[in-house]
């Protein structure tokens, strides 16, 4: 795991799972969260359409039980505003941060 998908995931603390999957530009990783309704919360990495070897940011995504993505954040390079997704996502499923 690289020092900045660390340094969030100590920020974010709690019961996560990191994975990471190699693709040919390079290596995805991602955080998982169990949500308390039984969805998950994933943090990603976000890539600009444009050009996708430029960065643009982590984004947070809230799926219910069945895997179907009901709320997304807009990417940002901020832990802070991951943080601040992920405890919105926590508490209502429904909140677009």
């Amino acid at each position: 795991m690289s020092d900045r998908w660390e340094r969030l995931a100590s920020t974010l603390g709690g019961a996560t799972k990191v994975t990471a999957r190699a693709f040919p530009g390079g290596i995805s990783e991602q955080i998982w969260i169990d949500a308390p309704d039984g969805g998950k919360i994933i943090v990603r990495d976000a890539w600009w359409r444009k050009n996708p070897d430029i960065w643009i940011g982590w984004q947070v995504t809230r799926d219910d039980r069945d895997g179907y993505v009901v709320a997304e954040s807009r990417p940002t390079k901020k832990r802070s505003e991951v943080a601040a997704a992920v405890a919105a996502f926590m508490t209502d499923a429904s909140v677009t941060a």
